[in-house]
């Protein structure tokens, strides 16, 4: 048994050292990151869709840090995960994040994305809670556990894998292809096209609709409908209430209703003045929703 841990031992030394002389050989050898485009303006109200889901995915970034990559990433792309890593050369910070059509390097001096076919990725040096990888000659020492940093690997490796993640990422936009998405911290929210087809989305389901399949929607405040559809305004009067324990929209098409929640009842039964942040930012981004599904409406029945 002493010969067995003795060997076992020796065994893992062994690795540790070969690790390292290859470490520093490639160290002298390899690149590092280089023509990054330059960030684009990004603004916190500007950002239509959440980042907090990020910060989830890798929690050794912050929300300065998750809003660019949020502000960085096309509405079109679905990002497979996010890694945070340093570049070995340079001790530079990046974020690593491969979506289903490149995988996009993110720094707070720039980005610059790479195609899968001239990628390929491999480890050079195991750490505690870090790898160091080469990826394409560009040496990197990734953060996270095995699980997490093996998965980054088959996703950079592997086109069948990558393209089966992708393919149920993209199930969220039911087969449409977004121009604008509006989605809140719950995962909330619509994603429109050209062609004033709209998905509803929420952390249970996502349903396609074309603007003329919606007969209406409504803004709720609790049971109290205090907005709705544009056209149909004229027909009822909606209540007026400064605060509320819930806000939901409420969408009836076609073939069914549905709740869209905006802010959830919470376990205490918290009130939500109308004075609060929360109930401010929630309704504003309820009425940029309905104000959208109300162009779009407008925009069918003029012929547009």
């Amino acid at each position: 048994m002493f010969k067995e841990i003795l060997n076992s031992v020796q065994d893992k030394y062994k690795k540790i050292q070969e690790e390292s002389a290859l470490y520093n050989k490639l160290l002298k050898t390899t690149g590092t990151i280089s023509n990054l485009e330059n960030l684009p303006v990004i603004e916190k109200k500007n950002i239509t869709i959440s980042y907090k889901d990020i910060l989830e995915k890798c929690p050794d970034l912050n929300d300065s840090k998750a809003m660019t990559i949020r502000g960085v990433l096309p509405i079109n792309e679905v990002y497979l995960t996010v890694m945070y890593a340093r570049e070995c050369k340079t001790n530079k910070e990046y974020f690593l994040v491969p979506t289903n059509k490149y995988l996009w390097v993110i720094s707070v001096g720039g980005y610059v994305r790479y195609l899968y076919d001239n990628l390929k990725i491999e480890v050079v040096k195991n750490n505690l809670m870090s790898k160091v990888l080469n990826l394409s000659n560009i040496l990197l020492e990734v953060n996270g556990a095995e699980e997490m940093i093996s998965e980054f690997m088959r996703i950079i490796n592997d086109s069948n894998y990558r393209l089966n993640l992708s393919h149920e990422g993209l199930k969220r936009f039911c087969g449409m292809e977004p121009e604008l998405s509006l989605i809140n911290d719950i995962g909330t929210g619509i994603s429109m096209d050209n062609e004033s087809n709209f998905v509803f989305h929420t952390k249970d389901f996502d349903y396609k609709y074309n603007i003329k399949d919606i007969k209406n929607y409504e803004l709720l405040l609790d049971d109290n409908v205090v907005l709705e559809k544009r056209s149909n305004r004229r027909v009822r009067m909606t209540a007026n209430k400064s605060s509320c324990y819930q806000m939901n929209i409420r969408v009836t098409t076609n073939d069914k209703t549905f709740i869209l929640p905006i802010i959830a009842k919470s376990t205490f039964t918290e009130v939500y003045q109308s004075t609060s942040a929360m109930y401010m930012n929630s309704r504003s981004f309820a009425e940029r929703i309905i104000t959208l599904l109300d162009e779009a409406d407008e925009n069918m029945l003029n012929g547009a």
